[in-house]
């Protein structure tokens, strides 16, 4: 671009930033408030040369690379030269002997013996003060070591495919929505644990027996996602997520209900006087709103609707997933309900000191002062294998709950810190 009566008429500003200015201070020896354009230009013909010496080996490769070719063409023409050393002499080497590549430099002049070319090539690097064409190989080496360098890329192994099942509205479900009561004889509804009687976990309920979510009900399309083979007993991968909860002014239990149901039965439920259907999402960040107040979106919104005790809360969050407490408060309640030690035991118990540990004595419990464990096992490998299929294998150990299925105490500076996100 062409700049006519630059000084007169108009005039050019220079920005630059912190680093540009440092490494022009360098180079001219001015601080950067007493910067002139002359410092600018004379940093930029600075750089100039640096690029020309940097880059000048190179380009006397390529000239020699360039006259090897051009010399066996002309043999090639000449006939003393047959095709094939002829294609030969057109490759690129695959790679340098360790000898030429880090042994003693050898000359250009003994390189490049009988070229014109090549002598011209070498004099101008002579000139310039630049290095031999020997340091273009070895960069130019360098180079293809580095792209020719193992690269691993992790694949994650998908779930096999698989055939969803058919939706369908179960009568016990319509009774529950219509008189408030799960029926005695009910086999649309059935415990939490359905859903996980087909997955790896199961090898470690036995030894809880009926004490997992004891007040979590599910309905068997909630429970039922894909079509499965006989055979098929690893149902990791289609666990339904928990979004629609259905809960009763008749009964304490909650009942989860698949999407599908939810969208079937909106009409009955804001006709019912019995059931509220709750939106729920288990809170999985630290900034994000918490649900498990399940007032969030009610239909139909009853402001007298019963407070839903926080133990069944409880249940729910570790049933969905939930990684991290709305409070201290319920931090500390989900401990007593897994039969956890958060407090440090006194210095007369007979009990390792700071365990924080499931405790399977009855009497150790008492010592401890726990009293409403809800568990009457360890309960720990259960909720981390739960919580891992929740999780779809993503790492959670950072998490309140990994800290706490971890055996490790979460500071009471960590709920002075929560925030939620409200939509």
């Amino acid at each position: 671009m062409r700049m006519r009566k630059l000084g007169s008429t108009h005039s050019v500003v220079f920005l630059i930033s912190n680093e540009v200015a440092s490494y022009i201070a360098d180079a001219t020896g001015v601080a950067d408030h007493q910067f002139m354009s002359k410092h600018v230009l004379k940093w930029t013909i600075h750089e100039t040369f640096t690029q020309l010496r940097t880059y000048a080996p190179l380009w006397a490769q390529q000239g020699c690379s360039f006259d090897d070719r051009h010399r066996a063409w002309e043999r090639y023409k000449g006939g003393s030269t047959s095709p094939a050393e002829f294609i030969d002499s057109l490759k690129e080497k695959e790679s340098y002997p360790l000898e030429e590549l880090y042994g003693v430099r050898r000359g250009v002049d003994a390189i490049n013996q009988g070229s014109p070319l090549k002598t011209w090539i070498q004099d101008q690097c002579k000139k310039s003060g630049v290095g031999t064409t020997y340091d273009g190989n070895m960069q130019e080496e360098q180079e293809r070591e580095v792209s020719q360098e193992k690269e691993e890329q992790r694949q994650i192994e998908r779930p096999p495919p698989a055939v969803p099942s058919r939706h369908s509205l179960h009568k016990d479900v319509q009774t529950l929505v219509s008189t408030g009561s799960v029926p005695n004889d009910a086999t649309g509804i059935t415990s939490a644990w359905s859903c996980l009687s087909r997955t790896t976990s199961k090898a470690l309920k036995g030894r809880l027996g009926g004490t997992v979510f004891s007040y979590i009900l599910v309905t068997e399309d909630f429970a039922r996602t894909v079509q499965t083979a006989v055979r098929t007993d690893n149902l990791n991968d289609f666990l339904r997520p928990v979004q629609w909860v259905l809960s009763s002014c008749k009964q304490r239990h909650l009942v989860l209900l698949s999407p599908f149901e939810a969208n079937a039965l909106i009409d009955q439920v804001r006709k019912s006087r019995f059931v509220t259907l709750h939106v729920y999402a288990p809170r999985t960040s630290r900034n994000m709103r918490s649900f498990e107040d399940l007032r969030s979106f009610m239909i139909s919104h009853r402001d007298s609707a019963p407070v839903i005790p926080s133990n069944i809360i409880n249940e729910l969050n570790l049933f969905a997933g939930q990684l991290y407490f709305a409070s201290k408060e319920a931090y500390e309640e989900t401990y007593q309900m897994l039969g956890l030690n958060l407090k440090d035991p006194r210095d007369n118990a007979d009990l390792p000191p700071t365990a924080i540990d499931a405790i399977r004595n009855p009497s150790a419990r008492e010592t401890l002062g726990i009293q409403h464990a809800q568990f009457t096992d360890n309960p720990v490998a259960f909720l981390r294998k739960l919580t891992g299929l929740r999780r779809k294998g993503q790492e959670f150990l950072p998490t309140d709950l990994g800290q706490m299925l971890h055996s490790r105490k979460i500071p009471d500076s960590k709920f002075d810190q929560c925030e939620y996100v409200f939509f």
